[in-house]
C-alpha cells in the first residue's frame, strides 16, 4: 500500500533531500538492469516483469513528487512579480 506524506524542512535542506530522493529512484530502477527472458523459467520472467512494472509505477509517482518539490522550491526562491508587488503595497505606519 502506498501513502503520500507531507514533509516540512528548511529551505536549505531541499537540494539534499531532492538528491536523495532522485538517487532512490535511480537505485530502484537500476536493480532491473539485468532483466532477461528466461525460456526455461517463464514464471520467473513474469515475476521479474511484474516487479519491474511495480517499481516503475512507484518511481513515476516519486518523480511526480519531485516535480512538485522543485516547483515549490522555485516559487520560494523566485517569487512572482505579483507577489513582489503585493509586498511593496503594504503600508508601514
Amino acid at each position: 500500500m502506498r501513502v503520500k506524506v507531507t514533509h516540512t524542512m528548511e529551505y536549505e535542506e531541499v537540494p539534499s533531500f531532492m538528491n536523495d530522493l532522485l538517487e532512490q529512484c535511480h537505485k530502484k530502477l537500476s536493480r532491473h538492469t539485468f532483466l532477461k527472458f528466461n525460456l526455461f523459467d517463464m514464471q520467473d520472467t513474469v515475476r521479474q516483469i511484474l516487479e519491474y512494472r511495480k517499481d516503475l509505477a512507484l518511481v513515476d509517482q516519486q518523480l511526480e513528487d519531485c516535480l512538485g518539490v522543485v516547483q515549490g522550491y522555485m516559487n520560494v526562491s523566485n517569487p512572482s512579480d505579483s507577489e513582489s508587488a503585493e509586498g511593496n503595497n503594504e503600508r508601514t505606519d
